[in-house]
C-alpha cells in the first residue's frame, strides 16, 4: 500500500539509486524494480527500511526464526535484497522458506503480482507463451499431440 512511508522511500529515490548503481552495480530498471517493491512492502518494512536507509539503524525486523542481519551476514544478501526477503517472509512465510532453501529456479522467485506493472505484463505474457507451448492437445480420436 502506498502511503506516508512509501513517500518517505520515494523522496530518498536519488540516494537510493546512487547507492545501489554504485555499491551494487544495479542497473536501471533493477534500481527501478527494487524502489517499487520497497514501495509496496508492508509498513514493517518501509519504517525499519528509512530507519536503516536514514539514520543507520540496523533492523530487528524476524519472521519465522530468521533474522534480516543474518541474511546481510550469513546469507550474503545485499541489505536491499533482504529488507525485500523479510517482506516476502511477512506476507508468505512457506514461499519465503522455499525460496532460502533454494528448491525454486531464480525466474521464479518473485511472484508476478509483485513485480511492477509494465514488468508483470511481460512476465505473465511469457508465462502464458510457455504454457501454450506445452499445451497438449487431443484431436477427435483421442489421440494426444504434444505441442
Amino acid at each position: 500500500m502506498i502511503n506516508k512511508y512509501s513517500t518517505r522511500i520515494l523522496v530518498n529515490f536519488i540516494s537510493i539509486r546512487k547507492k545501489l548503481k554504485e555499491e551494487f552495480f544495479y542497473s536501471e530498471k533493477d534500481v527501478l524494480h527494487t524502489v517499487w517493491r520497497l514501495m509496496n512492502a508492508s509498513d514493517t518494512i518501509k519504517v525499519a527500511f528509512a530507519r536503516w536507509f536514514n539514520d543507520g539503524v540496523e533492523p530487528q525486523i524476524e519472521c519465522e526464526g530468521i533474522k534480516w542481519a543474518e541474511l546481510v551476514a550469513n546469507r550474503k544478501l545485499n541489505p536491499f535484497n533482504a529488507f525485500l526477503f523479510m517482506d516476502t517472509m511477512l506476507e508468505d512465510p512457506d514461499y519465503g522458506i522455499t525460496l532460502l532453501a533454494g528448491q525454486m529456479r531464480p525466474s521464479m522467485r518473485i511472484k508476478a503480482d509483485r513485480l511492477r506493472p509494465e514488468l508483470r505484463d511481460y512476465v505473465l505474457k511469457k508465462e502464458s507463451e510457455e504454457k501454450g507451448r506445452k499445451e497438449i492437445a487431443k484431436d477427435e480420436e483421442g489421440n494426444i499431440d504434444l505441442k
